[in-house]
């Protein structure tokens, strides 16, 4: 048995970055805002290269694992923010300090956009307007331009696209001491809400790693040390009755497993040991009666099995070795 987390993620999944030397281009030059250019290198093993340009010489490299630490950088970044620019948008900020990231790095999501058409008669007047829906509070913060125009023989304005660019949002805040990951990295959903929170320490996870569902309400805590888990996890339904409990120690579990019903009430419990079930399990219904209760040894059946029926009168009972029934 191991009975994970369900929701229970690998704390490297949302950040890969790294280098080796065969690769494959996967996104185009971006131009930032001090004058250097940024180019993005997806490898075949799934790792991230970052190259700096200035004036068409390129400037520095950095090399990243998996884990979103920094192998090693050559060359210099000029010092302040780097500005990554997609489809003229701002979608990500680092700063740097001597060379190394230092702060507050953010990153964003692709803000949506809109066109519409907007139609002329040849005096003048309008013939289609724009879509009523932009007068929409949800349009007010958009930003608006022209992009472009047709015209009649005579000159006259025939017909306008407008695009509406809705304000970005955040996805990423992730703080940095010396290139090492030094506070709170927290991931967003689009709507704003909190997604992900993992406390950092000297580049490594320490403390209590949160996930949340789509409204931000809590959905599991990892306690971690070091990168690995340790400790007691916790995971909720929708709506915030507790889920699973899990003992963690040297990232298996270790010590005694629950899970619950949503009312509150019992489900299952066991006792694991490096991630396999190893003494006394027991089951129970939704309404808290005892359903069952087996002995396990390494993870098989060793020893007496009962099960219940919801009055509590046993249905079957056995005795059983590395799985097989005795009797």
């Amino acid at each position: 048995m191991k009975r994970h987390i369900l929701v229970y993620l690998s704390l490297i999944y949302f950040f890969s970055f790294a280098f080796t030397e065969n690769t494959n281009l996967i996104k185009e030059t971006n131009l930032t805002l001090n004058g250097v250019t940024q180019t993005e290198i997806k490898n075949k093993d799934e790792s991230t290269t970052y190259m700096y340009w200035l004036n068409n010489t390129q400037i520095a490299t950095e090399q990243f694992s998996t884990e979103d630490h920094l192998i090693k950088r050559t060359g210099v970044i000029p010092d302040g923010i780097v500005v990554y620019i997609t489809d003229n948008v701002v979608i990500k900020e680092v700063f740097f300090i001597s060379n190394k990231r230092n702060g507050l790095s953010k990153e964003y999501y692709q803000p949506e956009t809109f066109t519409a058409n907007k139609h002329y008669y040849e005096n003048g007047n309008i013939m289609i307007d724009y879509p009523d829906k932009f007068k929409d509070d949800i349009y007010k913060d958009a930003t608006r331009e022209i992009i472009e125009k047709s015209f009649y023989p005579n000159g006259a304005l025939e017909e306008e696209t407008l695009l509406l660019r809705m304000p970005k949002k955040i996805k990423i805040e992730n703080s940095y001491k010396n290139d090492k990951r030094e506070g709170t990295y927290r991931y967003f959903h689009e709507n704003g809400a909190i997604r992900q929170s993992i406390p950092y320490r000297n580049d490594k996870v320490n403390g209590i790693y949160k996930l949340y569902f789509y409204d931000g309400s809590l959905l599991c805590e990892i306690p971690a040390k070091d990168d690995s888990t340790e400790g007691v996890s916790k995971t909720y339904y929708y709506g915030g009755a507790l889920h699973e409990v899990i003992t963690w120690k040297n990232d298996k579990q270790n010590g005694i497993y629950k899970e619950y019903y949503e009312n509150g009430n019992l489900k299952f419990e066991a006792t694991v040991k490096n991630d396999i079930e190893d003494g006394i399990t027991k089951t129970y219904y939704e309404n808290g009666a005892l359903a069952k209760v087996t002995t396990y040894k390494n993870g098989k059946k060793n020893g007496s099995c009962k099960e219940y029926s919801e009055d509590g009168r046993i249905i079957f009972k056995g005795i059983f070795k590395d799985d097989l029934q005795q009797d």
